[in-house]
């Protein structure tokens, strides 16, 4: 976070990429933010941030994430994000979200409204990630990425038949063809 600690003088940051040390962080410490990815090592970043809601309700959380907007900034609002930030923002747009949520409003980037609400509306069809589960569109994301069913079982710490199952559901509500 020393891009922002410049900016905003009175910051502290704490920070790690393993999921319990990043939730004991959380329950250890009062923090006014949590700025976090999706990305963790055997978790989602959805069940982190769920997880961390359920323990704190009223701490601000700001997703900064690679992942698209449209595929992810809606799940995290719904799971109790107060703002959603790419990380190909430039500092200007982090250190206002940053603001912008601290101040008790809603993050939503002009980038966000637009690629959830207006596009997905003109189509007159619902966007195919809208019709996927949490933990649907997460196994499609890593069999994107090329991991096998073991694999992302042991990612998720499933079982290799959930996986199976939830691909299935995937290749069934998305109506693709396998190989």
């Amino acid at each position: 976070m020393k891009l922002v600690e410049d900016r905003l003088p009175d910051i502290v940051t704490a920070g790690t990429g393993i999921v319990s040390q990043a939730l004991r962080l959380v329950r250890a410490s009062r923090w006014d933010l949590v700025v976090m990815g999706l990305s963790f090592d055997g978790r989602s970043g959805l069940d982190v941030l769920q997880s961390i809601k359920e323990h704190h309700p009223t701490l601000r959380v700001l997703v900064l994430s690679a992942h698209a907007e449209g595929l992810y900034a809606r799940r995290c609002f719904r799971a109790g994000a107060a703002g959603f930030v790419t990380s190909d923002s430039s500092r200007t747009d982090l250190i206002g979200a940053i603001q912008t949520v601290m101040s008790g409003v809603r993050y939503v980037s002009p980038h966000v409204t637009e690629t959830t609400g207006v596009n997905a509306a003109s189509r007159g069809a619902r966007p195919a990630a809208r019709l996927l589960s949490d933990r649907e569109l997460e196994v499609m994301r890593l069999l994107a990425w090329g991991k096998r069913v073991d694999e992302i079982a042991a990612l998720l710490s499933v079982t290799t038949r959930a996986v199976r199952t939830y691909r299935g559901r995937v290749i069934r509500k998305l109506a693709v063809e396998t190989a």
